[in-house]
């Protein structure tokens, strides 16, 4: 087999010849990308010539290049993002539809005693979701005042305001026709990736007067789009434009979290949100194994996708604790009646009260996880069974996880494990 890298020094696009969003020719871009790149090969060969062996490798080398740092604090057991508020359309007039308060996500968090969480806040601004992309200040004061968001900010530091750098169709709150670019033919107008930049600078004032020390960047790390207007922007020089929004947080003493984040921004975060359990994010495995979530353990922590809004949440459970991974829910203090006739129609099951006992319970198990593997990272993963439903997960601190997800019980020898269950053996000292 022969498997090789390949660099594109100019990229093609289309060229649009009408108003029609598929009329065109295919075009070359001008002036080749800047290229200078570094292609380094490691040969794996014995017990390292595996899937955590290769992960290893990669670790290794990002560990070299300062991109990942040894993680000295305990991962937090879930995170818990709350919806704030969307604006419903009506016949003359917009109304806002507010889904929670900030004082509702202290005060139940207090009364319920969690204490090692991630809570979130999206949809803040002054028309809630419908404002979060480019324009999510100041604080809309249905949700609560300056004064409520810094008393959750001291009584939980890892409060985290939801940022959104996605831009949206038309985003009217853009009045700097530099800072959008047209896309399909012109038909449609988005952030562009020069904006990025300036929106940060300019959110890091709004962020620090809330007293929060912690954000999620949607869409930064995540997203790349080039521009070819009449001031372009490739790929290569979005990653830059987009490390130096990061860098404007990370500068001011803000913490990040990114939301599906990809490697260059690996180096400005504290955690990663929403990584999907069901993809190895390497393309030359066929069954979804945890190939990122071997990087990345120990190092940068992570946080799987919502669990209220998956069909299995017991496979999904166990799913996260074969992957090292820790939960998410999305959460509100309203019933779905609320979210009807807003862009967040679709959502369901997000009543906090609804879901508080089985987040309790949840969280005992993530609690007792996060502690066993604090700082620890993946040194070896196996199959003990062909169908690959039954895993043996070892740390480097001698913490092992047992995990069967199959519905037959499970017994070898001194092995014994009940059907959809799991084993935490702690290592020693834990």
């Amino acid at each position: 087999n022969w498997i090789t890298s390949k660099f594109t020094y100019r990229a093609k696009y289309n060229q649009a010849t009408s108003k029609s969003a598929t009329a065109g020719v295919q075009m070359y871009q001008t002036k080749a990308n800047p290229v200078d790149i570094d292609l380094i090969i490691n040969f794996l060969s014995g017990s390292e010539a595996n899937t955590t062996g290769i992960a290893q490798s990669i670790q290794a080398q990002l560990i070299s290049e300062g991109i990942l740092k040894k993680q000295t604090e305990k991962t937090p057991a879930m995170q818990l993002d709350f919806m704030g508020a969307d604006t419903r359309p009506g016949l003359f007039w917009n109304s806002l539809s507010v889904f929670t308060h900030v004082n509702y996500i202290r005060s139940q968090l207090r009364e319920a005693g969690l204490k090692n969480v991630l809570p979130s806040l999206e949809g803040f601004g002054s028309a809630g979701y419908s404002s979060s992309d480019t324009n999510p200040f100041p604080i809309n004061d249905a949700l609560g005042s300056p004064s409520d968001y810094k008393n959750l900010a001291q009584s939980y530091p890892n409060f985290t305001l939801g940022l959104s750098y996605f831009g949206k169709n038309k985003p009217d709150n853009i009045k700097d026709s530099n800072l959008l670019q047209s896309i399909t033919g012109g038909n449609v107008q988005a952030l562009a990736a020069k904006s990025y930049p300036e929106l940060t600078a300019r959110d890091v004032k709004y962020i620090k007067e809330l007293g929060v020390k912690q954000v999620n960047v949607a869409g930064l790390g995540q997203d790349l789009s080039s521009d070819y207007s009449a001031d372009p922007t490739n790929r290569s020089q979005a990653i830059d434009l987009q490390e130096k929004a990061l860098a404007n947080l990370a500068q001011a003493g803000i913490s990040i979290d990114g939301e599906q984040s990809n490697l260059y921004a690996w180096k400005y975060l504290k955690s990663i949100s929403y990584l999907p359990n069901n993809d190895s994010f390497f393309i030359y495995e066929t069954r979804a194994v945890p190939f990122i979530q071997t990087v990345l353990k120990g190092y940068l922590p992570y946080y799987s996708q919502a669990a209220n809004q998956v069909s299995d949440g017991r496979d999904w459970l166990l799913t996260n604790l074969m992957n090292g991974a820790m939960p998410s829910y999305e959460l509100s203090e309203a019933t779905s009646q609320a979210f009807e006739k807003t862009s967040l129609a679709y959502v369901y099951n997000t009543n906090y009260a609804n879901l508080k006992t089985e987040i309790l319970k949840d969280y005992k198990i993530y609690e007792a996880i996060a502690e066993a593997t604090a700082g620890a990272e993946i040194v070896s993963r196996y199959n003990l069974t062909e169908d690959g439903k039954l895993t043996k997960t070892a740390y480097s601190n001698g913490t092992v996880i047992l995990v069967n997800l199959s519905g037959n019980d499970y017994k070898s020898g001194s092995l014994s494990l009940d059907k959809y269950s799991y084993q935490l053996v702690k290592g020693e000292g834990k």
